[in-house]
């Protein structure tokens, strides 16, 4: 039997509009369909954010939020998720999955401060497996609007797999 060696894949969008997101908004992510991956589903994924904010001074403590979501089987979500490209109203509590650990570091870019920050295990967060299909919900907890211009923020995942040789 082959060594197992796990290997990664490019860079895959993540499709969330954040764009004019306002201050204490959420908005959740078109589903990432783990099942269409082929030859095989990733076992987990690397996310990594790039968010710009309109000029202006964030309140004290400012960071922006981000959860996860996930489905069985692309239809029923936790809590009032689903999987679609929207804005969406947090319960309280929620049962939304917070990724542990997340670093994130504002920088000041022409004016206006960009936040960037990774998740560097999804699958960490459902218990060591990366469900079928999952999602990611970003909360703007800044005070500042989001960059109007959806070039300006960066949503991406690096897929994970194991291969044989």
């Amino acid at each position: 039997m082959g060594n197992l060696n796990l290997k990664y894949s490019g860079l895959n969008t993540i499709s969330v509009t954040l764009a004019s997101l306002s201050p204490a908004a959420a908005r959740e992510s078109l589903a990432v369909n783990n099942t269409a991956v082929s030859p095989f589903p990733f076992i987990d994924a690397i996310v990594r954010l790039k968010v710009k904010l309109q000029a202006g001074t964030p309140t004290p403590g400012a960071a922006i939020a981000v959860y996860l979501s996930m489905s069985d089987d692309g239809g029923t979500w936790l809590d009032n998720s689903t999987g679609t490209d929207a804005g969406i109203t947090l319960r309280a509590p929620t049962n939304l999955v917070v990724p542990a650990p997340i670093s994130q570091v504002f920088t000041q870019v022409s004016g206006a401060l960009t936040w960037n920050g990774f998740i560097p295990s999804v699958a960490t967060g459902f218990g060591g497996f990366l469900p079928p299909y999952w999602s990611i919900i970003v909360v703007n907890n800044t005070g500042i609007a989001f960059d109007a211009t959806e070039a300006n923020h960066d949503k991406r995942y690096t897929g994970v797999y194991v291969q044989t040789n």
